[in-house]
């Protein structure tokens, strides 16, 4: 295993750590990312905070990403898909 890929895997198991629930390993064909790199996809959502107006529609994206060989000296791959409450074009 190379420093990177080593680094990568402590990575990995700190979201795991920290996301539980929110971050799955989804397969590269299904991740919308041209690699063939492990693939992760971490679901975000909007909270409900006492001091706004709470919003009529909840908001939840997906983060979908994969290393590249030789990150974190280079960025990761990354992707944002819409899961609810917003609208594609917004993403972009």
């Amino acid at each position: 295993m190379t420093d990177h890929e080593a680094e990568q895997e402590m990575e990995i198991e700190a979201l795991q750590a920290i996301l539980m629930d929110d971050i799955e390993e989804v397969p590269s064909g299904e991740s919308g990312l041209v690699t063939a790199a492990r693939c992760f996809h971490i679901r975000v959502s909007s909270m409900d905070n006492d001091e706004e107006e709470p919003t009529d529609i909840p908001v939840q994206l997906a983060v979908i990403f994969a290393h590249t060989p030789t990150n974190p000296d280079a960025a990761p791959l990354l992707k944002v898909r819409s899961l609810q409450g917003i609208i594609d074009a917004d993403i972009r």
